[in-house]
Protein backbone atom coordinates (compact mmCIF):
# COMPACT_ATOMS: atom_id res chain seq x y z
CA UNK A 1 0.00 0.00 0.00
CA UNK A 2 3.03 2.29 0.09
CA UNK A 3 2.52 5.22 -2.24
CA UNK A 4 -1.21 4.57 -2.62
CA UNK A 5 -3.80 7.12 -1.64
CA UNK A 6 -6.28 5.82 0.95
CA UNK A 7 -9.10 7.32 -1.16
CA UNK A 8 -8.35 4.58 -3.75
CA UNK A 9 -9.47 1.88 -1.30
CA UNK A 10 -12.91 0.35 -1.51
CA UNK A 11 -14.72 0.30 1.81
CA UNK A 12 -16.69 -2.80 2.84
CA UNK A 13 -20.00 -0.97 2.32
CA UNK A 14 -19.03 0.19 -1.20
CA UNK A 15 -17.85 -3.34 -2.07
CA UNK A 16 -21.03 -4.97 -0.69
CA UNK A 17 -23.34 -2.52 -2.45
CA UNK A 18 -21.42 -2.98 -5.71
CA UNK A 19 -21.60 -6.77 -5.51
CA UNK A 20 -25.32 -6.61 -4.76
CA UNK A 21 -25.81 -4.30 -7.74
CA UNK A 22 -24.04 -6.74 -10.07
CA UNK A 23 -26.02 -9.68 -8.68
CA UNK A 24 -29.27 -7.72 -9.08
CA UNK A 25 -28.45 -6.95 -12.72
CA UNK A 26 -27.73 -10.60 -13.42
CA UNK A 27 -30.82 -11.86 -11.58
CA UNK A 28 -33.21 -9.45 -13.29
CA UNK A 29 -31.95 -9.90 -16.83
CA UNK A 30 -33.27 -13.33 -17.73
CA UNK A 31 -31.43 -15.47 -15.19
CA UNK A 32 -34.39 -16.76 -13.19
CA UNK A 33 -32.38 -19.63 -11.71
CA UNK A 34 -29.81 -17.29 -10.08
CA UNK A 35 -29.83 -17.51 -6.28
CA UNK A 36 -27.48 -16.07 -3.65
CA UNK A 37 -26.33 -17.50 -0.35
CA UNK A 38 -24.90 -14.47 1.46
CA UNK A 39 -22.83 -15.13 4.59
CA UNK A 40 -22.55 -12.32 7.17
CA UNK A 41 -18.78 -12.21 7.43
CA UNK A 42 -15.81 -10.20 6.17
CA UNK A 43 -14.71 -13.21 4.07
CA UNK A 44 -15.41 -13.09 0.32
CA UNK A 45 -15.28 -16.79 -0.61
CA UNK A 46 -15.80 -20.07 1.22
CA UNK A 47 -15.61 -22.91 -1.26
CA UNK A 48 -11.81 -22.92 -1.25
CA UNK A 49 -11.36 -23.60 2.47
CA UNK A 50 -12.77 -25.49 5.45
CA UNK A 51 -14.98 -22.57 6.54
CA UNK A 52 -17.45 -23.80 3.93
CA UNK A 53 -18.42 -26.51 6.45
CA UNK A 54 -19.06 -24.12 9.34
CA UNK A 55 -20.63 -21.12 7.55
CA UNK A 56 -24.26 -20.12 7.80
CA UNK A 57 -26.06 -17.00 6.62
CA UNK A 58 -25.45 -15.45 10.07
CA UNK A 59 -21.72 -16.28 9.96
CA UNK A 60 -20.75 -19.30 12.03
CA UNK A 61 -23.49 -21.96 11.89
CA UNK A 62 -26.13 -21.47 14.56
CA UNK A 63 -28.54 -24.20 15.74
CA UNK A 64 -31.34 -24.55 13.20
CA UNK A 65 -29.45 -22.73 10.42
CA UNK A 66 -29.46 -23.99 6.86
CA UNK A 67 -25.69 -24.06 6.41
CA UNK A 68 -23.73 -23.31 3.26
CA UNK A 69 -22.73 -26.96 2.91
CA UNK A 70 -26.40 -28.02 3.28
CA UNK A 71 -27.29 -25.50 0.58
CA UNK A 72 -24.64 -26.75 -1.83
CA UNK A 73 -25.55 -30.37 -1.08
CA UNK A 74 -29.07 -29.72 -2.38
CA UNK A 75 -27.65 -29.13 -5.87
CA UNK A 76 -28.41 -30.06 -8.54
CA UNK A 77 -32.13 -29.78 -8.03
CA UNK A 78 -34.36 -32.57 -9.26
CA UNK A 79 -37.69 -32.17 -11.04
CA UNK A 80 -40.13 -30.24 -8.81
CA UNK A 81 -37.56 -29.35 -6.12
CA UNK A 82 -37.23 -25.76 -4.93
CA UNK A 83 -34.27 -23.87 -3.50
CA UNK A 84 -34.29 -20.39 -2.00
CA UNK A 85 -31.47 -17.90 -1.54
CA UNK A 86 -30.22 -17.03 1.95
CA UNK A 87 -29.22 -13.81 3.67
CA UNK A 88 -29.29 -12.49 7.23
CA UNK A 89 -30.16 -8.87 7.85
CA UNK A 90 -32.68 -6.13 7.29
CA UNK A 91 -34.18 -6.25 3.78
CA UNK A 92 -33.52 -2.97 1.95
CA UNK A 93 -33.77 -1.64 -1.57
CA UNK A 94 -30.27 -1.13 -2.89
CA UNK A 95 -30.82 2.61 -3.30
CA UNK A 96 -31.67 2.78 0.41
CA UNK A 97 -28.56 0.85 1.45
CA UNK A 98 -26.53 2.65 4.12
CA UNK A 99 -23.12 4.01 3.19
CA UNK A 100 -21.29 2.59 6.19
CA UNK A 101 -22.92 -0.75 6.90
CA UNK A 102 -23.18 -4.20 5.29
CA UNK A 103 -25.68 -5.92 7.60
CA UNK A 104 -28.57 -5.85 5.15
CA UNK A 105 -30.11 -8.04 2.46
CA UNK A 106 -30.83 -6.70 -1.02
CA UNK A 107 -34.61 -6.62 -1.51
CA UNK A 108 -34.33 -7.86 -5.11
CA UNK A 109 -32.19 -10.86 -4.12
CA UNK A 110 -33.77 -11.72 -0.75
CA UNK A 111 -36.39 -14.44 -0.89
CA UNK A 112 -35.64 -15.41 -4.50
CA UNK A 113 -36.41 -19.02 -5.13
CA UNK A 114 -36.13 -21.37 -8.04
CA UNK A 115 -38.12 -24.49 -8.78
CA UNK A 116 -36.66 -27.03 -11.18
CA UNK A 117 -39.23 -27.57 -13.93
Amino acid sequence: TAGRDVSDWITPSIYYKGINGMLEDYATNGHDNMLCYMVSSPMHTYMDNSFMYSAGAKGLIQPGDFSLIDYISDLPLHQGETLMGACDGEVLDLEDAPGSWTGYCDAVLDGRQFQQG
